[in-house]
């Protein structure tokens, strides 16, 4: 918190923030993150990665969906090696599931303990897990993988 006679700084300059990624707002610093330099630089793909593995947990699709449009890899590994897919898997976020698999990630994808989106997935009710089994057959079946 800045100090009381300092002016708010505008939502325009103000950096896009990690808890930003889990609330409802977007703002002009997401889109001049998304705008900047190349998402796939060591720098800034470990900050998409954080972004990205919040904006899963939020179930925060519209987020992802829009990483994926500025150029983020579907394919980019979170904690224990997870890929997105296998991180939206594990959350049991259907939207973030779907927009992955559009995106074309890899269905088959395993994480460090050998765990696919399906394994993965099981840890959820079992009406998510089903739905999310259906969206990875699907894919599977389109040769989106």
């Amino acid at each position: 918190m800045g100090h009381p006679d300092e002016e708010p700084v505008p939502e325009s300059e103000r950096p896009f923030t990690l808890s930003d990624a889990l609330a409802n707002r977007s703002t002009a610093a997401f889109d001049a993150l998304l705008e900047s330099d190349d998402l796939r630089s060591p720098r800034k793909a470990a900050e998409m990665a954080q972004i990205a593995e919040l904006a899963i947990r939020g179930g925060r699709e519209d987020l992802i969906a829009r990483m994926l449009e500025a150029g983020l890899d579907p394919e980019l590994r979170l904690i224990r090696e997870n890929t997105l897919l296998l991180h939206a898997a594990l959350y049991g976020r259907i939207g973030c599931v779907r927009v992955l698999l559009e995106a074309g990630a890899d269905t088959e994808a395993t994480n460090d303990l050998g765990e696919t989106a399906d394994i993965l997935a099981t840890d959820n009710s079992p009406e998510i897990a089903r739905t999310i089994h259906e969206l990875l057959a699907k894919a599977r079946a389109s040769g989106a993988s």
